[in-house]
């Protein structure tokens, strides 16, 4: 499926961004703050995920070919742009680095926030959808 020009430039937008603000603030944080590096998973749990994180990915990028609601396809690409500043801390790291630390919470970054941002969005947008459907 094609996306439409003013989804692509979304989808583009919407990366770019997350992908360039994560990684210069990890780069302060790196000079500033106390950096965790997490080789798990979400909130350090499991083993190496690099090579899941990269199925994931391609997993959402087809989503994101597919969709054709803007809303969703702005959700997807919140996942797709910290899934993708995250896996190139992977490669390139050997780990996440969170540097957010809420002591009630385990430590995140900017990227984890646009993931879970981006999963609110698509749940949201999956609950109204149903009630629509229901009421139509």
């Amino acid at each position: 499926m094609k996306l439409k020009l003013k989804n692509r430039l979304l989808l583009a937008f919407v990366v770019f961004t997350i992908l360039f603000l994560d990684q210069v603030s990890k780069f302060f944080a790196d000079n500033f703050f106390q950096v965790a590096c997490n080789k798990g998973g979400a909130f350090g749990l499991g083993g190496n995920f690099g090579f899941i994180s990269g199925l994931v990915l391609g997993i959402v990028f087809w989503l994101i070919l597919q969709e054709k609601k803007a809303s969703n396809i702005l959700g997807l690409s919140l996942i797709f742009g910290g899934g993708v500043s995250n896996f190139l801390d992977r490669v390139f790291i050997g780990c996440v680095r969170d540097f957010v630390d809420l002591k009630f919470f385990p430590n995140f970054n900017l990227a984890d926030s646009a993931i879970t941002i981006g999963a609110f969005l698509i749940f949201f947008n999956l609950i109204f959808r149903r009630q629509d459907a229901d009421e139509s």
